[in-house]
């Protein structure tokens, strides 16, 4: 019972880290979080021909998308995360 009365009462912790720049903070950091994404969402074969990724970001949020040679018709990859938290706001692959 001491043991309860001891767990109740002690402070909450918050043991996730924040970095201040946030957890995507540079636009290499998001390309490398977007490239291992992508490729377990489309697989290797697709995301390696649509090397290499671009990353802008925008209010807060990392867009990261691939390119096509030139000439070449088709779309791309594309994956949205959020900087402060690394969250995958959206993924989607143009045709």
């Amino acid at each position: 019972m001491l043991t309860s009365i001891c767990l109740a009462e002690s402070p909450r912790h918050d043991f996730s880290y924040m970095p201040p720049s946030g957890m995507v903070p540079t636009a290499d950091v998001a390309i490398k979080i977007a490239d291992a994404v992508l490729v377990g969402a489309y697989g290797e074969k697709i995301i390696k021909s649509e090397r290499p990724l671009v990353a802008t970001l925008k209010d807060g949020v990392w867009i990261v998308g691939g390119t096509l040679p030139k000439g070449m018709m088709g779309g791309v990859a594309y994956i949205y995360l959020a900087k402060k938290t690394g969250r995958v706001v959206r993924l989607f692959h143009e045709q």
